[in-house]
C-alpha cells in the first residue's frame, strides 16, 4: 500500500497507524485487497489504550 499527499509515499506495513491531520482527503492505492478501519475525532489530549475488543 502506498501513501500519496503532501507528506511522505513510504509503504505501510500490517497493523501500522497513519495518523493524518488537517487533511480533507486521503487517497489509498494497494495492488492487494485492503481492510481498515478509519477513526475520526477532536483530539482529547489521553493516551490511547487497548482494553480487550474495545479502545480506550
Amino acid at each position: 500500500m502506498t501513501v500519496e499527499g503532501t507528506g511522505s509515499a513510504d509503504p505501510i506495513g500490517e497493523g501500522e497507524v497513519l495518523p493524518v491531520t488537517d487533511a480533507e482527503a486521503v487517497d489509498v492505492a494497494t495492488d492487494e485487497s485492503l481492510r481498515a478501519v478509519v477513526v475520526s475525532g477532536r483530539p482529547h489530549g489521553e493516551q490511547i489504550r487497548q482494553q480487550g475488543p474495545f479502545v480506550l
